[in-house]
Parts: structure tokens; sequence; C-alpha cells
């Protein structure tokens, strides 16, 4: 047996000695029988074939036949090989994104025990919120399904450690989170418990702040910088590639760059009901299940509730749960997994329009090869031989293109994961893999025999003999069958074209709805900043608000300035919600409590961003602490409650009526802005004071950071904002000095991003349409130039000749698009949910698709018809005489 295999090897890969062995041991027998050896060859050929190595031999000269034969045609072998390339790098692209996110584990260890602990009240939000900071002892307690339990907040701080401070996405993490997920520094140590409590200021880096901002400075654990003011110890740097909290998780969509230790304060213990600002995780024990931990957590939620109810009495139709979800699943939750599931679809349409091409470009190719294949079944190959050649040629270029659509594909991911919106998760994972080779090994296994099969179809059809007689270069008695071939194919072309393109037109109408849509603000001329005053210098309400007065004294004088103000929030940055009640409007028992947008206003914010007064008045110095509380409401909320009225006078309070809020009077009607991004639609928004909130001994964390605006002439320097800032205090730092229009210009960039993707297939799709039809068009011209001729020759006009062609071309377009309609009809649903102001059956849209594919397709068929008009008689008859 072994020798056996042995033997099979040699006969595989060194046939070579054994021909030579084989011809000494004949030479030896033809001399022992003086000289004669009859059917030499035949013997020869039957000691060949029992090596039992044939089938793999035939093989291997196919391929190789095959390879020669590619490299010999490039006029055939570079556009096939990029079209299908293109096909195939889209597609590995795209499945490299869905194994990313929909398959991948999150990076960190044993992920699927990792769980996310949220609270819902239904009569506040239908929707999870994160927990409220007196609960979270509540949760470890009554969670024994659970090995650890940690929390964490998101925040804006200033770190500065050489040179001018920069802004930085922060996180407050509680001892036991990193050793939760199962992760430990790189360099240095981790938080200990003795960090939670205040005074204890330490500092974890990631490691790409590490390197960029201390290039890469092994002595770095134990170097002091300043967070906010305050001095701050590096205890460690975090492994390369960690990230936390993890994308399509962070309310920012951003990884934090560095973590402090969460120091909850007596106060905010005590604060129940309130400022829900917390994610808690959790991972599951060795052998508890995701079930179990959901039931302990719904007891967990019964005893929450008491407590509320213990300290801030009953409140009629309040139920309160805790949630546990697995991690994995909340962060793909919002990842947007149905533009996810379109690009594949897309990616999908667009390798069959490759193949399809490719098809074409080797059923002409046939054409030119019908004598070769004749000779070769003259000289005894059979008509299986054939087609099973055609088979490989077809096979080696699907592999060559899947190889080379693997590269396009790495560099479709590096651009892919450098535009991704922040939201999206896993972008770290999104590269080629072993998985993704596979897949594009696979498609060359799927798409080498179907875009060979047409052309071995040809090969295998006719009398090849005839051919070879008549030294033919079409296909003699089969070319209508081969046209009806290649025209149902353009047709389908056409029709996925159209759809891909109505696709890619739908969803760039939507971000020009949106963006043209406008916020509710005037942005011409608009600059924003952020400041955050640094606690240390500013731990009272009084000293912000006396900063923050001079310094607009300062930038009001500068040329060119109009209007200044500033407040907590910024359009389509609103990360603050109040639920309120209304004097006199009672909400039905159970039902949720209606809820706001809100913000802290200073100066001239209004006039600074062009927000209209609609009705009463704005804000004025003298609501101040101790006056009387006033708000300002947006128009969608005064439109709600007193339609058809004026808001002015009525009051609301903050919370269920019977809550120990102050009530408010409403001063003032504002226009309508958006607060959360340019593609949705403006809710309802609340404004109060600065003054009010703020000028008090101990100001809240959100006091101290203020979003400026500033009107100016066009021109009007930033520098301006910065000198005003720094004569007020040089050690406060202005960050994200952007124009208001770039603010809300970033709140569209998952629709930015996920309209650059379709817009890209679109396009693809429309250029290899443009050349199936000019393919297939050449190769009809090219068929019948003898019958051109001779009709040429019995008088027909070239212009005759150019429109006849022309028309045949717009003619399978024109079939392709009616079968496109249908089925982009059929499929408008499925892109209906990401269209913002736009109907998924947007006639104008869909109008200017078919279009665009019929300008396209004439321009496609102009130049084979004017070629067929150019014919000249004399030459092509006398050729074929």
């Amino acid at each position: 047996m072994l020798h056996q295999i042995r033997y099979r090897l040699r006969a595989l890969f060194r046939p070579a000695s054994l021909d030579r062995e084989l011809e000494q041991e004949m030479q030896h027998h033809a001399e022992t029988h003086g000289g004669k050896f009859p059917l030499r060859d035949a013997t020869a050929e039957a000691c060949r074939d029992a090596r039992g190595v044939g089938a793999l031999e035939t093989l291997g000269r196919d391929l190789r036949w095959s390879w020669r034969s590619l490299l010999h045609t490039p006029a055939f072998t570079i556009p096939a090989l990029l079209t299908l390339a293109l096909g195939a790098g889209a597609a590995v692209a795209i499945f490299s994104v869905a194994y990313a996110i929909l398959i991948q584990p999150l990076a960190y260890p044993n992920p699927n025990s990792l769980v996310l602990l949220r609270e819902r009240i239904a009569l506040v939000d239908s929707d999870p919120i994160p927990v409220s900071a007196p609960d979270i002892p509540l949760l470890r307690q009554y969670g024994p399904a659970f090995d650890r339990v940690g929390a964490y907040t998101g925040d804006e701080v200033d770190l500065k450690a050489t040179g001018a401070a920069i802004r930085l996405q922060a996180g407050l993490i509680t001892a036991d989170l990193f050793p939760l997920l199962g992760e430990n520094p790189a360099r240095g140590r981790g938080f200990t418990a003795d960090d939670e409590k205040p005074g204890h200021n330490v500092v974890l880096l990631s490691d790409a702040l590490w390197r960029g901002q201390f290039a890469a400075d092994p002595a770095v654990v134990g170097r002091i910088v300043q967070i906010a003011g305050a001095d701050y110890t590096i205890a460690g740097v975090m492994p390369r590639g960690f990230e936390f909290p993890p994308r399509g998780l962070a309310r920012s969509g951003r990884p934090a760059a560095l973590w402090m230790p969460l120091q909850l304060t007596a106060a905010q213990l005590a604060d129940v009901g309130d400022n829900f600002d917390y994610t808690v995780l959790a991972r599951l024990r060795p052998g508890a299940r995701l079930a179990q931990a959901q039931a302990q957590m719904a007891s967990a939620g019964v005893i929450v509730q008491h407590m509320w109810e213990t300290r801030l009495g009953k409140v009629p139709g309040l139920r309160l749960e805790v949630l546990a979800d697995s991690l994995r699943t909340v962060v793909l939750a919002g990842s947007g997994t149905s533009i996810l599931r379109l690009l594949i679809g897309a990616a999908g349409l667009l390798l069959l329009l490759s193949c399809a091409n490719t098809a074409n470009l080797f059923l002409v190719r046939a054409t030119t090869r019908r004598r070769e294949w004749a000779l070769r079944a003259a000289l005894g190959a059979g008509k299986r031989r054939v087609v099973r050649q055609a088979l490989t040629e077809a096979f080696v270029l699907a592999l060559g293109a899947a190889a080379l659509g693997a590269v396009f594909a790495s560099a479709c991911l590096r651009l892919l994961a450098s535009a991704a919106p922040p939201t999206l998760p896993q972008v770290q994972a999104m590269r080629l893999n072993p998985a993704s080779l596979l897949f594009a090994f696979a498609l060359a296994l799927a798409v080498g025999p179907l875009c060979g099969v047409l052309a071995a179809r040809a090969a295998a059809s006719g009398d090849l003999n005839q051919s070879l007689r008549q030294g033919a270069p079409t296909l003699a008695g089969n070319r209508a069958g081969k046209a009806n071939w290649q025209r149902a194919l353009v047709i389908a072309q056409v029709a996925l074209a159209f759809v891909l393109v109505c696709g890619a037109g739908l969803l760039v109408q939507s971000l020009r709805a949106a963006l043209d849509g406008g916020a509710g603000v005037i942005t011409q001329g608009r600059l924003t900043a952020t400041i955050a005053l640094p606690d240390r210098n500013y731990n009272t309400g009084r000293k912000i608000a006396a900063f923050y007065i001079r310094f607009a004294a300062d930038l009001a004088r500068v040329p060119g300035v109009h209007q200044v103000g500033a407040a907590t929030d910024l359009p389509t940055l609103t990360n603050w919600d109040h639920v309120f009640s209304v004097e006199g409007q009672p909400q039905p028992p159970g039902a949720k409590l209606p809820g706001s947008a809100h913000a802290l206003v200073l100066g001239d914010y209004f006039g600074a961003l062009g927000v209209p007064l609609l009705q009463g008045r704005f804000f004025t110095p003298l609501d101040q602490q101790g006056r009387a509380h006033v708000l300002l409401v947006s128009a969608s909320l005064a439109t709600r409650f007193w339609p058809g009225q004026s808001a002015v006078g009525h009051h609301l309070k903050w919370g269920p009526p019977d809550s120990s809020d102050p009530w408010l009077t409403i001063v003032g009607v504002v226009g309508d802005v958006k607060s959360s991004a340019l593609d949705q639609a403006p809710g309802m928004a609340t404004y109060e004071p600065y003054g009010q909130i703020c000028a008090v001994e101990k100001p809240s964390g959100i006091c101290r950071t203020l979003h400026l605006a500033v009107h100016a002439d066009a021109g009007a320097p930033a520098q301006a904002l910065r000198q005003a800032v720094a004569a007020q205090d040089p050690t406060v730092p202005v960050t994200q000095v952007r124009s208001l229009d770039a603010v809300l210009t970033a709140s569209v960039a998952p629709r930015r991003f996920n309209t650059m993707l379709i817009a890209f297939f679109g396009i693809a799709a429309l250029l290899l349409s443009a050349i199936g039809l000019y393919g297939v068009l050449a190769f009809v011209v090219a068929g019948a130039r003898r019958e051109i001729a001779v009709r040429l020759a019995l008088g027909a006009r070239p212009g005759g000749i150019l429109a006849h062609h022309l028309n045949r071309g717009l003619r399978w377009a024109a079939a392709g698009l009616a079968l496109g309609v249908a089925a982009a009809w059929m499929l408008s649903g499925i892109i209906a949910s990401l269209l913002y102001n736009v109907t998924a059956r947007d006639l104008e849209t869909w109008a200017a698709a078919a279009g665009l594919l019929l300008t396209i397709a004439l321009a496609a068929s102009f130049v084979p018809a004017l070629r067929a008009s150019r014919t000249a008689p004399n030459t092509v008859l006398r050729g074929d005489s």
C-alpha cells in the first residue's frame, strides 16, 4: 500500500524520471527480441495510464494551457479579469464587514457571558435607559448569577500633558470593570477599590493616546498630567487594540481615550430616581445562564422600586423593570443592520452583473475560437474534452479575479474603516481574514463555471467540422441562439443596474433632504466652540457666570462679531432630556409622561443661532437665582398642549404632577430646533436660564462645560474667540472650534456613509451595464459584417444602418428598464426604512435613474453602430469570397 502511494506521488510530481525508466525497459525488451517491439507506442500509453494519475495530469495540462491562452489574449483577459474582480472585490469587502459585525464576537475574552443591565420605566420611556447611581449597589447584591458587576459613565475632559490642552472622550469606571471584561493594562496597574474614593486621582491611557500624545514613552507610568485642571497620576496603559465602551454602545459613538475611577459621592448615591447616567455591565458565573440572570434582575427591579417608593412616595402607574441582555445583542441592535443587509444585496447584484458581463465576453471570444475548437476535434478531441477545457479556462480566470478582488477588498476595507461613522461597531475587525479568503475562493468555485457555462455550451454546439471547412469566424447555424443568450444577459444587466442606481438615487435624495431641511437655525456666519472650566478654579456657579460675562463682553467688542451666546448643548447634540407634567392637563393613569430635549442657555444664544421668538420674550439678565422660575418652550411643545392659544403664562414641572420640583412659568415660545440629527424630526424642547440652575454654591458638572455660539461676519476669526478666553484665563482650553454647518452635517454621518457605499455600487453597475451592452452590440456587428456589407452594396444608406443598430441597443435597454422597474417596485419596502422625506417609489428619482441608464445605453450603442455604418462592402465581400 505504501509502495503504491509513493509510486503515484512520483508519477504525479516526477513523471519524467518514470518515462525514462519506461523507455529504458522497453528498449531492453526490444533488444531481447531481436530489436522488434510490436505496438510499442500503445504499450507505452497503457503503462502511463496504469499509473493512475491520468486525470490529474490532464487537469494539470488543462490548467497550464488555460494560463497560456489567457496570457496570449490580453484584449479578452484584462477586461474580463477586471470586471469579475470588481464584483468579487465588492462581495468580499461586504462579506468581511458583515462577518465583523454579525458573526465576529466582541473583542473581549469570553464575550458571550457579558451582560448589559438597564432599567425601563414605561411611564417615562418605553425604551431601556441607563441605571441611576443608587441602584448599582442593589444590582450587585441581588445578582447571584453574576461573577462580577461593574459600571461606567462617559464624559469629555481636557487633558494637558505637553503644550495646549486637548479635548478627549473619557470613561469613568468602577475598579472591577476591566477585570470583569478580562482585560489588564499592558503597562502599569489597573484601578483598585481605594481609587474609587475621592482624592485618588489616577488615570489609565489608551494605547492610541499613549502613542500619539506621549510618543510611546516607556516611562509614562507615574507621570503627572492635568485633567480638567487637576493633577492626575498615570497608573497604566491599556493594550493595543483595546476599546471601551465598544462602538455602538457609547453615547458619543467613540470609545474612550482614557479612563478615570468612578468616584460616586454620598449625594449621588442618595439621588434616588434621577440621573440615569450609568451603564452597568456584568459577567455570568461559569454555568449560569442568561435566563437565570434575567429572572434575578426582574426580582431586583421590584426591590429597587420599593426603595424608590420608600424615599419618594408612590407614583401612580410607575413600574420599574431591570433588564439583562447580552452585550453583543445590544451593541448590534444599533449598528444599522438594515443598511448592512441592503449592502449585502447590492454586492450580490453587482457580482451578478460582473458574471453576466464576463459570460458575454466569453461568448464573444467563443466566436473567434470556433476554428480552433474545430481543429482540436479533427485531431481527436471529443466535445466533452473541449467543454472541459472551456470550463477550466473560466475557472482559472475566476480564481485570478478572486485573488485580485481580495486585494481590492483589502483596500476598500481600509477606506471603509476610516470613513465609518463612530457608531458602527467592530470597525477594528473589518479586515481580510481567513473567512474572507475562504469566501473569495468559494466565489471562484461558483463563479468560474457560471461564467464559462455559456462558452462551454457554444463549444459543444453546432457542427465543428462544418466550421473547419468554412473557416467561419462565427457560430454558423447557432448564431441566433447565442444572440438570444446575450440579449437576455444584457436585459438582466440593465434591470439589475436600474435597481442599484435607483436605490443610490433615493439615498442621495434623502441625504439632500436632510441637509437642505435645516435644523431650525441659521448656519451662515455662525461659529461654535466648547470651553470646559476646571473644577479647581471654578467651583461655584457665580465664578462660572462671571467668567462667561467677561468673556462675552470682550468678544462682542471684536469687529465683525454681532451676537454671542452659550448653552449646555448645541443643535443636534442634545443629550439631556426631561420628562414633565403640564398644569391642568393630567396624563391618563399609566400613560407615558411627555419628554423634551433640555438645555441651559446664557447670553444671546437664540439670537446667535438665528432661532426666532414666536411668542412672549427671551430670557433677560434678571432671570437669576431667587427670581421666579421661568422657561422657554419650542413651538411643537406649545402646539401640542395649547393648540390655537398662547403658551405664555402656562406652567409645567419636571417629573410627575406630585413631584417636589417647582412649577415653571413659560415666558416665551421659540422655533423648533432639531436636537438629535438633521434626518430626524424636531422634537419638543425646553430651555432654562443658566443663572437659575447653575448660579449656586456647588453647581453640577454640566454647568462647567459651555458650548459657545457666535454670529460674526464671514472671516471673523476663530482666533479672536481663543484670545477672548485667554484674556480671562489662559489655562482654560478652547476646543472643537468649527462652523455650525459642520456641527449639523456631522449629525448625518451615518446616512452619508450609507449613501456613499450605495452610490459606489450604483456607479459600478452603470459602468458594467454599459460595458455589457457595448460588448454584445460589438459582437452582433462583428457577426453581421457580411450581411451589413451586402445591404450597403444593394443601396442601404449608412445612416439607416446606424439607426438600426442604435435602435436595437435602446430596445434591449428599454426591456431591461421595464424588468428593473418591476423588480424595484417589489423591493421598495426594503429601502423605505432608510429614507428621509423621500418615498421609496419617488417618481422623480426613478425617472432620473431611467433617463441616466438610457443615456448610457445610447452612448454604449453608438460606437458599434457607427462602426457598422462605416463598413466597406468591397473589402468585406472580397475577403469572404
